[in-house]
């Protein structure tokens, strides 16, 4: 028995909680929400989503119709699809919020969009896994579907785990029909780049095609339908327990943004939204520049974990260098840090009693307590090299390959050599 809610969320299944910590057997929470997994479909690399007369059908490569979904709905035709037809499962109760998290937004003005792409970076996975499901996209809609290259992590029900993998999506709106490519994993760090282009216009319609650039298998192509009027860069997110369910990292760049109408390139004006904000979400226009325009997507904060270094306590400055991070210790002696898969800290030979250390270029200087300044040579040679003239310095700094010293009468000083 399938019982549903005055929204047409489903609340339950066979007499009881269906949706918990993870999602139904019979259900699959797609970009959009959950919905049944009998109208969720994947199609085949070359398949060709028709949607002539009203109708969604699946087209071999030759034209024969081998599958009929049924007719394409019907909504106002001034109002987006998402994010309000995103279908929540009700029986989830999350600690945060669900659906489109955060995102931008641009309606085009005249000409339909020809083409639009997106170049992100894979994020780090996140550092808590409570069975948290995310998406993110560029892509274009209408009222009735969107079309859309997904980076996802987690599982939906239908496929995707502990990892990230990436795959084309067009979907309808509450439980309506949704379709993906065959979904292909993908590593942190990947360069994506999700492009949608328009391939045809003619009497019965406009096609479009989606993709990841490089990513064989990725996409399809959709033809014969209404006009994709809305573009949008998303956060979408469901099952989110704690603020730590989001990726590792401050933020997903959404760059090299490229839009254009037919042969033109529009005046774009992105339009933020920030739908929730539990964890300090949000989204930054960077660039509205038609040609390589930036959007920013925020994950909460603070995001970043700190790691006590091993050994070594009472320093008074630390200053770091090209990889290497040195301790000026409170015994006036310099330690550099050998980290893994040594262990600790390893005393720099000679030349104590530093009250100021300085690292650029690969030298690191010491301002020593008489108030002059030495190079450490390390090996071959050993200990300290004293650097001529002006001391009585008060304090050092480096930047650059460039040496600095603030002198006790107030004036700076640059190192030539």
């Amino acid at each position: 028995m399938v019982t549903w809610a005055p929204d047409g969320i489903l609340v339950t299944v066979g007499g009881k909680d269906a949706m918990t910590d993870s999602v139904a057997p019979e259900m699959i929470i797609t970009p959009g929400g959950a919905r049944l997994r009998s109208v969720v479909h994947e199609l085949p690399p070359d398949a060709v989503l028709d949607g002539t007369d009203g109708r969604h059908r699946l087209l071999a490569p030759g034209g024969a119709a081998l599958a009929d979904f049924g007719d394409i709905p019907l909504r106002d035709p001034a109002v987006p699809l998402m994010p309000g037809n995103v279908a929540r499962p009700a029986s989830i109760a999350p600690a945060l919020g669900s659906g489109w998290i955060t995102y931008a937004f641009w309606n085009r003005p005249a000409d339909p969009i020809s083409s639009f792409s997106t170049r992100w970076v894979v994020p780090p996975a996140p550092r808590t896994h409570s069975g948290q499901l995310i998406y993110l996209f560029n892509g274009i809609q209408n009222s009735t579907m969107i079309f859309q290259p997904v980076l996802q992590w987690g599982s939906n029900g239908g496929f995707g785990g502990e990892y990230w993998c990436v795959a084309t999506w067009y979907a309808d709106g509450q439980t309506g029909q949704a379709f993906h490519s065959s979904p292909v994993r993908v590593n942190v760090g990947d360069n994506l780049t999700g492009v949608l282009t328009l391939t045809g216009n003619d009497a019965q319609g406009l096609s479009y095609n989606s993709e990841f650039t490089g990513i064989a298998g990725s996409g399809y192509t959709v033809q014969h339908v209404n006009e994709m009027w809305q573009a949008v860069e998303t956060l979408e997110c469901y099952n989110m327990t704690t603020c730590t369910d989001y990726p590792r990292a401050v933020d997903t760049a959404m760059t090299a943004i490229s839009v254009r109408t037919g042969s033109a390139t529009p005046t774009l004006s992105w339009t933020p939204v920030d739908q929730v904000t539990d964890c300090n979400q949000h989204t930054v226009v960077v660039s509205n520049d038609a040609s390589n325009g930036e959007v920013d997507i925020f994950y909460p904060t603070p995001f970043i974990d700190w790691r006590q270094l091993d050994g070594n306590r009472a320093t008074v400055a630390i200053v770091a260098d090209g990889g290497a991070l040195y301790q000026l210790h409170n015994t006036g002696k310099i330690w550099r840090y050998t980290g893994v898969p040594m262990t600790g800290w390893q005393q720099l030979d000679g030349n104590p009693a530093t009250v100021a250390v300085a690292a650029s270029g690969g030298h690191l200087y010491q301002l020593h307590n008489t108030g002059k300044i030495w190079r450490y040579t390390g090996p071959p040679m050993t200990g300290w090299e004293q650097l001529d003239g002006n001391p009585a310095s008060a304090t050092i700094v480096a930047g650059g390959g460039q040496l600095y010293q603030l002198h006790s009468t107030g004036k700076i000083w640059q190192y030539t050599g």
